[in-house]
């Protein structure tokens, strides 16, 4: 059971990641108006600068998290909705052929509703991992590629 519950948040963790991904225009914007608004690189404190990428991401983070856990939030979403697993996609036509598709679809969505009730609970790791996001981790952020964006400190995941 604890081996499920750290594939299921880890799972969530990735989802959670991807709808990251999903509304990266915005983060862009977001983070583009933080440094602007923040000076980076005109001045400004090391500490100021980690206070407002902090900020912007926990904000990014808990509207993420917002879409995410209404009803529907994986399921209906294409990008983000989780499939069913490669073993059981092995068999799926056999199954739906004997005439469990309704049991199928019923497990699918399951899954996809657990996600939804568990993305407030990544949330809190998440802003966790925020709050001790160092200034070299600020950094990575503000100076990485304009596509790739995000708080990746392996080191913060493996904690959490």
């Amino acid at each position: 059971m604890k081996t499920f519950r750290l594939l299921f948040l880890s799972i969530m963790m990735v989802l959670v990641i991807a709808q990251f991904t999903q509304a990266q225009s915005q983060w862009g914007d977001v983070l583009k108006g933080a440094q602007k608004a923040l000076g980076v690189g005109g001045g400004l404190s090391d500490s100021k600068i980690v206070d407002g990428l902090k900020e912007a991401l926990q904000i990014g983070t808990g509207n993420a998290v917002q879409t995410v856990s209404k009803v529907g939030g994986y399921y209906n979403n294409p990008k983000i909705k989780i499939p069913l697993p490669g073993s059981v996609q092995k068999v799926e036509k056999l199954v739906r052929a004997a005439g469990y598709g309704s049991q199928m679809d019923a497990f699918e969505v399951s899954m996809n509703q657990a996600a939804e009730k568990a993305a407030p609970e990544a949330k809190g790791i998440f802003w966790d991992s925020i709050k001790q996001m160092s200034i070299t981790d600020a950094r990575k952020i503000l100076d990485g590629p304009e596509n790739g964006r995000r708080f990746t400190s392996k080191r913060r995941l493996q904690d959490a």
